[in-house]
């Protein structure tokens, strides 16, 4: 589940949704994370807590995982452009 990217019909990548006042709000796990200006703005703080949760996992499970999959989950980048619901 941590790394699905599920579509949505909103058109804006997961964890991001539009206020009435045209700003960007930010939701991740359920947790509420702040209103921005800009999608941009928004993303980061998305993708830094989906890269924290990402972290917490890998050291969780790094006795358990290979040493490669514990490097990879902490080089892993969480990048708009990868996003299946964002469209430049």
């Amino acid at each position: 589940m941590l790394f699905l990217n599920k579509p949505n019909k909103r058109g804006f990548p997961n964890g991001i949704y539009t206020t009435k006042s045209g700003k960007y709000s930010v939701v991740y796990c359920g947790e509420k994370l702040g209103t921005y200006k800009t999608l941009n703005d928004a993303y980061c703080v998305y993708a830094d807590a989906k890269k924290m949760a990402i972290i917490r996992i890998a050291k969780e499970y790094r006795e358990i995982i290979p040493e490669k999959l514990y490097n990879a989950l902490l080089k892993y980048e969480v990048r708009i452009d990868i996003d299946k619901n964002y469209v430049a």
